[in-house]
């Protein structure tokens, strides 16, 4: 099956273009790593920015400091030094998650010299207008919708300002990734290694060396 990269009702311009990803990275995965990679790959985007979310009253997340070491490793050791790719740690220093309406409006009123776009995997659109400001984020924000397989793209959920990446590189999510060390957890403990390895943690793929070891 071929990837493609489907444009829909959205502003072309020459600025350049940057695609915000968006998550709590806990942890970040090979996934989100070869996302964003295929998003550079068929230049749906010139940059990928990874903004890992602040403290969040939703759901219980590492550490701030140690979700960002974490997602340093794992930008470190899959893209090289050249890759237009950077971690914006915005949420972290505010303290706060921001939520996205107002995080993409003040990227895009601060830098004007580029056009942002969100990055969000099929299986959250029907769920976008339920966010924070949803009227507003799905009529004002411009999207990247990465095609995830078992999500079909409906219309019907789509924003008015979108491109669609069909086909792109799927995995495992971070919940997945967290359900599976807290099932094998008590088993890798005693095996008394020093450091398991991804098989240990049935991760093999899913997470780099230096993410496992952190």
């Amino acid at each position: 099956v071929s990837t493609q990269s489907t444009w829909g009702k959205f502003t072309m311009d020459s600025r350049k273009r940057v695609a915000v990803f968006g998550g709590s990275f806990n942890p970040p995965t090979n996934a989100h790593m070869l996302m964003a990679a295929e998003t550079l790959n068929l230049r749906a985007a010139d940059e990928v920015w990874f903004v890992p979310c602040g403290t969040r009253d939703d759901k219980v997340i590492e550490t701030n400091a140690n979700r960002l070491e974490m997602l340093s490793i794992a930008v470190a050791e899959f893209f090289p030094s050249e890759a237009p790719v950077k971690i914006d740690d915005i949420e972290m220093r505010n303290g706060r998650l921001i939520p996205t309406y107002y995080l993409m409006k003040g990227y895009e009123e601060s830098r004007q010299d580029i056009e942002f776009f969100f990055a969000i995997g099929s299986d959250l659109l029907p769920t976008l207008i339920d966010w924070n400001e949803g009227d507003k984020l799905c009529q004002e924000i411009n999207f990247l919708v990465l095609e995830r397989v078992g999500y079909p793209i409906e219309s019907k959920f789509l924003p008015k300002k979108f491109q669609i990446l069909r086909n792109a590189v799927d995995g495992a999510s971070s919940t997945l990734v967290r359900t599976r060390l807290s099932e094998d957890w008590e088993t890798i403990r005693t095996t008394q290694k020093a450091i398991p390895t991804a098989m240990d943690f049935s991760l093999l793929g899913l997470l780099s060396k230096g993410v496992i070891k952190y």
